[in-house]
């Protein structure tokens, strides 16, 4: 199984806690279902994504805007999650135990899952899980549509891929 963490697709110019997606931000959404394929992905061929069963959202807007074209296209439902949403007031504790659970929710996931969510979230995410891949997870940088891909097995994660999906037309 697979685990993709996103960040959001670029966000427009407002700072609201619930803004939606730029023109940019927009095109980013649309071609990231250019980026899903229907056989798994391989270390040799990194260029797709394998197909998700699953796409979980914070409830921020952006982040169901970022998932909403690959839902249509594959047939899926957004899951919101209030765990994949920004730290705001909570402790770095609270904020700490709300990403432990969704990765351990995630772990015990038999099904191949994108989740799409905030800098602040992801970053701290990357500090806390067990990686045995290859990639630098706690120093990757996370522009806006960036991707990284884990695979876990027999409990244990290991980075595969990061990426970035385009805002070309």
């Amino acid at each position: 199984m697979h685990i993709a963490f996103f960040r959001h697709a670029e966000r427009g110019p407002s700072e609201s806690s619930q803004s939606a997606l730029s023109k940019s931000g927009l095109r980013q959404a649309k071609n990231l279902v250019q980026w899903v394929a229907e056989k798994p992905m391989t270390r040799t061929q990194p260029a797709r994504l394998t197909k998700p069963e699953r796409l979980w959202t914070s409830p921020k807007r952006r982040t169901q805007e970022t998932f909403q074209p690959l839902a249509q296209a594959l047939g899926l439902r957004l899951e919101t999650r209030s765990e994949l949403d920004e730290r705001g007031d909570s402790t770095i504790l609270h904020f700490q135990r709300r990403i432990l659970a969704a990765l351990e929710e995630l772990a015990e996931t038999n099904a191949t899952v994108f989740v799409c969510s905030h800098l602040d979230w992801l970053e701290e995410a990357m500090t806390l899980i067990p990686d045995e891949g290859s990639l630098p997870i706690a120093s990757l940088s996370w522009p806006p549509g960036s991707f990284v891909v884990f695979a876990i097995r027999e409990g244990r994660w290991h980075s595969l891929h990061q990426g970035q999906v385009s805002n070309d037309h």
